[in-house]
């Protein structure tokens, strides 16, 4: 794929994006089909995939009359940041003969390399899943939200044994499983700045409020919810010893909070196997 960035990025217009704060970036009318969704056919599938490419260099490659491919979104690694290049009417030619009723989502990266699959771009890529589903009543389940090697005739591996599908099912679904949040384990006031995730088994959240200028760590499970499993979560201020929440827990571990005025923080937690040490970092 080329790597040039586009050119011709926009900020969100009404007009031109389906998906409030996406940015455009039209593909190439020659790469998807001119329709009049759901009228002319009804969406009921999101398709996930993994570009095996940048994410400038595939928004660039829809626009290449070469390509004869195309997605409805593009999803950046770094930041999550979303690009949408084919209007959700119209149809993108990304599952050959299923993309009539689908809904393509790309992501950036390489299917062998799961350092692309950042929180970031999972969270950013499940809302974006979350709010199709929730326009075209797709049931938010993985009978509806399929790999794209996943649908009959198609060749692709994407996106791969490194996608987290038990993380991002969770984020579409708003963490149902578990029926407390991060906000709800720190309380009022406290806000998420920084997370990780645990594998599968967890994420650990570093959240701050800013009226207190208090510090909070928590880490909230995505398996084995109502089963005392271990789990831990961290905070350290810099100059200070650190403070450990660790034990067999049923839903998460924490709260374990800290002020850190003009500090920097460290934090990070365990769970199913996997490990998080932050740097210090947030300084104040």
């Amino acid at each position: 794929m080329e790597p040039e960035r586009p050119d011709d990025y926009t900020p969100f217009s009404a007009a031109a994006v389906d998906y409030p704060g996406a940015l455009w970036s039209a593909a190439l009318g020659s790469n998807y089909t001119v329709a009049n969704r759901p009228a002319s056919a009804a969406i009921n599938k999101i398709i996930i995939h993994v570009a095996q490419g940048t994410y400038a260099g595939t928004i660039g490659w829809f626009k290449d009359p070469r390509a004869k491919v195309s997605a409805h979104y593009v999803v950046r690694s770094s930041d999550g940041q979303i690009t949408q290049t084919v209007r959700e009417k119209d149809i993108a030619w990304h599952v050959r003969g299923a993309n009539t009723n689908t809904i393509g989502i790309e992501h950036e990266g390489w299917v062998d390399n799961a350092s692309w699959f950042t929180d970031q771009m999972y969270r950013a890529s499940a809302a974006l899943t979350r709010n199709i589903a929730d326009r075209y009543g797709i049931p938010k389940t993985r009978a509806n939200i399929l790999a794209h090697s996943e649908m009959p005739g198609n060749d692709h591996t994407d996106p791969g044994p490194h996608w987290d599908w038990a993380k991002y099912m969770s984020y579409v679904t708003g963490g149902s499983g578990n029926p407390h949040t991060p906000e709800s384990v720190c309380e009022s006031g406290h806000k998420v700045i920084d997370s990780q995730a645990l594998g599968s088994a967890a994420t650990v959240y570093l959240l701050y409020n800013a009226a207190t200028g208090g510090n909070c760590v928590a880490t909230i499970k995505h398996t084995s919810l109502g089963t005392a499993t271990p789990v831990s979560a961290f905070l350290e201020v810099q100059g200070s010893a650190r403070i450990t929440d660790s034990g067999s827990f049923s839903y998460y571990a924490g709260p374990v909070r800290a002020a850190a005025p003009d500090k920097c923080v460290k934090w990070g937690g365990s769970a199913g196997g996997s490990t998080y040490t932050s740097p210090f970092e947030h300084c104040g």
